[in-house]
């Protein structure tokens, strides 16, 4: 029977088995990409160049890509990387910094914190 309204102490009980049923999942992935990594040493060693590279490709394959796209302050997407990374650093002024308008110019800026980044900035 389903229990609709749980206990604080049968809350507590699932947490703690999810908890624990995660911590298990990690572990055997983790002994599972160990023993594809070793067999594809082992490959190496052994020159079967086919079978490797199709174990690197399925490798690489299982490895999630980040997020392409980015939205901006208005709401449309943005690709391109250079408004990506000024979007990014507006929002961590915002963060860090508590604007209430981001546009003010009497808060402090980043290149003030990390003057390094601007010099590097100037560089390129």
């Amino acid at each position: 029977m389903i229990d609709r309204h749980p206990t604080r102490n049968s809350v507590e009980k699932n947490r703690d088995l999810r908890r624990e049923e995660k911590k298990m999942q990690r572990k055997k992935k983790r002994i599972y990409m160990e023993e594809k990594y070793t067999n594809i040493e082992n490959l190496k060693t052994q020159r079967e160049a086919r079978k490797f590279y199709e174990l690197v490709n399925d490798v690489r394959k299982d490895l999630n890509s980040r997020a392409v796209t980015l939205r901006k302050r208005n709401g449309e997407l943005s690709c391109n990387s250079a408004e990506k990374m000024e979007r990014w650093r507006e929002h961590f002024e915002e963060v860090l910094f508590e604007r209430d308008d981001p546009q003010e110019e009497n808060n402090v800026e980043l290149s003030d914190i990390y003057p390094q980044k601007q010099e590097a900035e100037n560089r390129n």
